[in-house]
């Protein structure tokens, strides 16, 4: 399973209660750039656009997301990073 940053926002409350749910082998992280953005207030980087009403995510916003998902399954941010690079590791070696 990988939580993208878009489920940050307010109305997918039950998409993050569903991801505070899986197996901690099982979670992958992803930014899911240019597509699928953040909310507003937590961007941090953003991508130029064509057009000025389109948002696209940049892939340095990862860490709002690992910090916003460690809060959520209640885990400390670096033990959250070192579970998901060993379900990569796992996944794709």
């Amino acid at each position: 399973f990988s939580f993208s940053g878009y489920f940050l926002e307010e109305k997918k409350s039950a998409t993050r209660d569903a991801f505070a749910k899986v197996p901690d082998d099982r979670l992958l992280i992803e930014t899911d750039a240019p597509d699928m953005p953040l909310p507003k207030a937590l961007v941090a980087h953003q991508l130029p656009t064509a057009k000025s009403s389109e948002r696209l995510n940049h892939p340095a916003n990862l860490p709002v997301i690992y910090q916003r998902v460690a809060e959520l399954r209640e885990v400390a941010e670096g033990e959250l990073m070192k579970q998901v690079a060993s379900n990569y590791s796992a996944l794709f070696a």
